[in-house]
């Protein structure tokens, strides 16, 4: 044993130099390697914030900028089918019907006030949805994904237009038929403090929200509706058309809107929308007040047939205010949702 050791110890301490330099030196690579992962990784992670957050940047301008361009058409879409101008010049005539055209016109102002902010708020969430979507599909291009054709783009953008056109108007007669239900009882006589009118515009939301929940649960619901969940935001029906009119749609087109509609009939966005609402409403609320107690002049309350007049202008003020629609854009939880939405679809395999 002795003979071993001394004939092949120096060979032994060599061997074993050797083996603890290779490990050595692979524990080192390891370590290296490790540390440029990491500081990949870093840089991975902030290359992607970066692009989040111009990305949430310019969806914001661009959506504040669309809706801007598209409030007239909202508006005039809301004149159109709640058309208080027609009944006012009618009584200016002074017909035999006017109690009956006074009573419509009572119905009218309630249901534009209500349809001016849920117009407003409905337009504001589907662009930024619809924006958020399709600079995702444009990013997958640098991924080697094939990009999205001008046209598919152009064809995209348009699909507000059904809500400009069609969802608008059933909106409408929705909420004027809440108006209905509502206001049932209160004479043109009746006075009312600028707390009260609002109290009955919220009803009329209220009894809307009601209504539409128990045509979104009815098995004989809706055409509009046909496809929408019990978690899905009962004001869906009025956003996009029926799955039906979807299907007819073919290729990259087809894959946006499916992708949009999945987003619009998520939970999630039920929660923000109903938030954007909220913000929406009480900024109605703060005007009406400034606009109801200047027209008081020393009374405390007026009849309805004076807050008529109020609620008209007031809702023709909403639907032509590019101010108050980037007080929607801006709402937090909005930008949220559409930025989660970007970062889930822009996700390169």
């Amino acid at each position: 044993m002795w003979r071993f050791v001394s004939r092949h110890g120096k060979k032994a301490a060599l061997l074993a130099l050797a083996a603890a330099g290779v490990y050595g030196g692979a524990r080192y690579l390891l370590r290296r390697s490790r540390g440029d992962d990491v500081k990949q990784k870093a840089i991975s992670d902030q290359l992607r914030e970066r692009r989040l957050r111009e990305h949430s940047d310019g969806n914001k301008v661009t959506c504040i900028s669309t809706v801007a361009s598209l409030l007239p058409v909202l508006r005039d879409t809301m004149m159109k089918e709640l058309n208080a101008e027609e009944i006012t010049a009618q009584l200016r005539e002074k017909p035999p019907n006017r109690i009956d055209l006074w009573e419509r016109l009572k119905l009218i102002s309630f249901s534009r006030a209500v349809a001016s902010v849920y117009g407003c708020v409905l337009l504001v969430t589907y662009l930024r949805i619809q924006l958020s979507l399709l600079g995702a599909h444009l990013g997958l291009h640098g991924c080697g994904s094939t990009n999205v054709r001008d046209e598919v783009q152009k064809q995209y953008l348009a699909s507000v237009n059904y809500f400009l056109q069609n969802g608008m108007v059933a909106m409408s007669r929705a909420i004027l038929d809440a108006s209905e239900i509502v206001l049932e009882g209160f004479s043109l006589k009746q006075e009312l403090t600028g707390q009260g009118v609002l109290q009955l515009v919220n009803d009329i939301r209220f009894q809307l929200s009601s209504s539409l929940a128990q045509q979104q649960r009815s098995p004989r619901a809706g055409a509009g509706s046909s496809s929408i969940t019990e978690s899905s935001s009962p004001l869906l029906q009025f956003m996009m058309p029926r799955e039906s009119l979807l299907q007819r749609r073919v290729g990259e087109l087809e894959e946006l809107m499916s992708a949009t509609r999945d987003v619009l009939e998520s939970g999630e966005l039920c929660c923000v929308m109903e938030g954007v609402l909220k913000r929406g409403v009480t900024q109605f609320t703060k005007q009406f007040s400034d606009i109801y107690h200047s027209a008081v002049q020393g009374m405390e309350v007026l009849p309805i047939a004076r807050v008529i007049p109020l609620l008209t202008d007031q809702s023709h003020s909403f639907c032509s205010s590019p101010a108050f629609a980037q007080y929607l854009v801006e709402d937090a939880g909005l930008r949220k949702l559409a930025d989660n939405v970007y970062e889930a679809f822009s996700w390169c395999p």
